[in-house]
């Protein structure tokens, strides 16, 4: 399904079909084998319909949003964060999922997860049909913090995909749904 979807796209893009395919088969065996059940995190419980979740994620990608590999890649590495990632409650094991995740990466894609997230967190991507702020933290160098709030209003159109995603080490785009307060 999902190399039929990529042939809408780009013709950079149409060929990581399969390699997404293989990563996200990969990260799955990887994880169940990673992150077993214990009586303190008996919500590590992973199934195939994950590898569902992460494919209808894919599947949503919009080829004027996500024209590149970088892009599909990052896209990807978000669907694997919101599916796997978010279930993960200690440090330690969100530092482990991000050392099979950049394995994946390197081994599949020949990239490294580092230059895809220059700043050690994942992209994030989303749907927004109302309104959009983006507050950007800039740390200057003498330990002083500056906001900028930047805020789109009106209706997105839809089914667009609005991607945000951090634009160096020191800023983090974040969004604020304000229909939820």
């Amino acid at each position: 399904m999902i190399n039929q979807k990529l042939q809408e796209f780009e013709e950079e893009v149409k060929p990581i079909g399969s390699v997404l395919t293989q990563a996200t088969l990969e990260l799955y065996y990887s994880t169940v084998a990673r992150f077993l059940p214990t009586p303190a995190k008996i919500h590590y419980l992973f199934n195939l319909r994950d590898i569902s979740r992460v494919f209808q994620g894919l599947l949503r990608a919009h080829r004027d949003f996500h024209d590149t590999k970088q892009s599909i890649t990052r896209l990807w590495i978000h669907e694997c964060f919101r599916v796997f990632s978010d279930r993960l409650v200690d440090q330690s094991d969100t530092e482990a999922f991000v050392g099979l995740l950049a394995e994946k990466l390197g081994s599949l894609f020949e990239l490294t997860y580092h230059s895809i997230c220059p700043n050690k967190q994942p992209p994030i991507f989303g749907t927004n049909k109302r309104s959009l702020a983006l507050s950007h933290t800039h740390t200057d160098r003498h330990t002083h913090t500056h906001t900028h709030t930047h805020t789109h209003t009106g209706d997105w159109e839809d089914g667009m995909d609005c991607s945000l995603t951090s634009l160096s080490d020191e800023w983090m785009c974040v969004y604020i749904d304000k229909r939820t307060g």
